[in-house]
């Protein structure tokens, strides 16, 4: 879940690229909204990118995930809605496509260190590439997996600290 908010810049929800572009990030692109990216540096990039233009999500929580199979499909789902687009289906060439690298894991950053401005809940890597029946469960889950209680944590406890001062 993200909400990014309107800042008039693009934002990362993860990144995991390298110097070369070689890797994966999922952002939201201030001209077009949310697009997953996969490279292996060897052929063209594979990216969906959603077409509905300038798309802000004021107030909302959009569920939005990026799937990469590493055979021949690179996915974007935004609400559990496959977005398409001319570049979901990889050239022979990419085929196989090897996005790893030895780059750090980034959440709601650019490893430039451009921060994402907005919120993002439960977001979750998985090892697979999940079908839409299992993007459809984990967005209509009830209860997360790993839901904690915020009361008696550190950041509350601090935020309390500050308030009482």
């Amino acid at each position: 879940w993200a909400q990014p908010y309107d800042t008039g810049v693009s934002a990362r929800v993860m990144d995991k690229k390298d110097g070369s572009d070689v890797g994966y990030m999922l952002e939201h692109n201030v001209l077009s909204g949310f697009q997953t990216y996969v490279s292996d540096g060897q052929g063209e990039v594979s990216r969906v990118i959603e077409p509905n233009g300038n798309q802000h999500y004021d107030d909302e929580w959009p569920h939005v995930a990026g799937v990469h199979d590493r055979k021949d499909v690179v996915r974007l789902y935004v609400d559990g809605v496959e977005i398409l687009d001319g570049n979901n289906l990889l050239d022979g060439d990419a085929q196989n496509e090897n996005a790893d690298n030895d780059s750090p894991f980034y959440i709601a950053r650019r490893p430039s260190g451009e921060y994402f401005a907005g919120l993002i809940d439960e977001l979750y890597l998985y090892k697979k590439a999940l079908t839409l029946e299992e993007v459809l469960q984990n967005m209509n889950a009830t209860q997360s997996v790993a839901a904690v209680e915020a009361g008696g944590k550190l950041s509350m406890t601090w935020a309390s600290i500050k308030v009482s001062r």
